[in-house]
């Protein structure tokens, strides 16, 4: 009986094999409340007839802030960690399923995380995470020690590191960056294969494709290497920073018109007094929108999610996702032979015996000689891990 744990942007899920249970961060909602409580503490200086007399009345409006939960990882049978964003603060956090108890087990307001993975052995999480705003590197969390070291550096985005036990090396993806005097992104380059050893003292180029990004690397149990590649594009929009740092550095991002990207809002007029969750899909939680509605940026490029879905169901295709079919799903054998096993791959994940699971956005899927069987359905399918 499979069972599955994946991230939804802001939401948690695990299949059990028979049913979908999610729950939402806890660390985002306690930093939202933690908003709030500051908001209504100062809530008398700038609201109320006497504010307005002085001149100093100005209406704060809903707490808006960026959220995302950027992975999802087992953690034994019970429990899971993933990585978050929330404002200004980020941090690694266990969460056990039946309870929904959280704790840090690294908090920060000094880095971000995003991409992470267990090796429960060695006692280490391996992650990518960011030391500014513009780029990415490799860094090992060591659970016995709570030490933070960071294993690449330089102008490059370095992301999705896995640990492979076939060899014991960090595999991860890099773009090389062109910053300006600001810092800012001004190009970036195509993704390629690394791989370091868990002390960082040697980095090897391990595959590159001309006018394609190699992303999202693993290994199975025979040490044969998988990858997702699509068409390169340098997308980077002129003057750099902004919105598209958002997107390049997130690993999911949903923007929408009337919902702009990963904002919470919590509304605190005079009319309405209590706490408003805004539903990730639209602005009122009881009006379901259609992910058509949404532009989806996947590892910093945009997709329609729409047109994709439309054009993935022509036929008698009765699992269509939104995973464009240029984002195909390759292996690499140890003797170098190259092939390719799926189209329309968003995440990809590979148990003990070599089973391949995989999400296109929609579905999630088990690949199988007389065809893909679907696992389970649900409306946003992203970083899939078979427990």
């Amino acid at each position: 009986m499979e069972k599955i744990l994946y991230a939804a942007l802001n939401t948690i899920g695990r299949f059990d094999g028979e049913k979908i249970q999610k729950s939402d961060s806890g660390y985002i909602e306690k930093y939202r409340d933690n908003l709030i409580k500051i908001q209504k503490k100062n809530e008398w200086k700038y609201g109320g007839q006497s504010a307005a007399f002085q001149g100093r009345y100005h209406d704060d409006g809903p707490v808006e802030f960026y959220a995302a939960v950027n992975a999802v990882c087992p953690d034994g049978e019970e429990d899971c960690f993933y990585t978050v964003i929330a404002g200004e603060v980020s941090g690694v956090i266990a969460k056990n399923y039946e309870t929904g108890r959280e704790n840090h087990i690294y908090h920060s307001n000094q880095y971000k995380f995003y991409a992470a993975q267990s090796c429960p052995e060695a006692g280490l999480i391996v992650l990518s995470a960011a030391e500014n705003e513009s780029t990415k590197s490799v860094a090992v969390y060591n659970r016995n020690t709570n030490d933070l070291k960071f294993l690449t550096s330089g102008d490059a985005l370095d992301d999705n590191p896995f640990w492979s036990g076939a060899d014991g090396a960090i595999y991860y993806d890099s773009r090389g960056l062109g910053l300006n005097a600001k810092m800012e992104i001004v190009s970036v380059g195509p993704a390629s294969i690394f791989k370091t050893d868990i002390d960082g003292t040697r980095c090897d180029e391990v595959l590159t494709e001309t006018g394609f990004d190699l992303l999202c690397p693993k290994t199975d149990s025979d040490g044969n290497l998988y990858y997702i590649r699509r068409p390169y594009k340098n997308s980077v929009k002129k003057g750099g920073g902004g919105l598209f740092l958002d997107v390049i550095l997130l690993p999911f991002r949903l923007v929408a018109n009337i919902f702009r990207g990963l904002l919470y809002l919590s509304k605190l007029g005079k009319r309405n007094k209590e706490r408003k969750n805004v539903n990730t899909f639209g602005d009122n939680p009881s009006v379901q929108k259609e992910l058509s509605d949404f532009d989806l940026y996947v590892y910093g490029e945009r997709i329609d999610a729409g047109k994709e879905e439309k054009a993935n169901a022509k036929g008698d295709n009765k699992t269509a996702g939104f995973a464009p079919t240029s984002y195909e799903l390759f292996r690499v054998k140890r003797g170098g032979e190259k092939e390719l096993l799926r189209r329309g791959v968003l995440s990809y994940d590979i148990d003990p015996s070599g089973a391949l699971y995989y999400s296109n956005g929609r579905y999630c899927l088990k690949a199988e000689d007389g065809g893909d069987r679907v696992i389970f359905k649900d409306k946003l399918i992203l970083n899939v891990k078979v427990l």
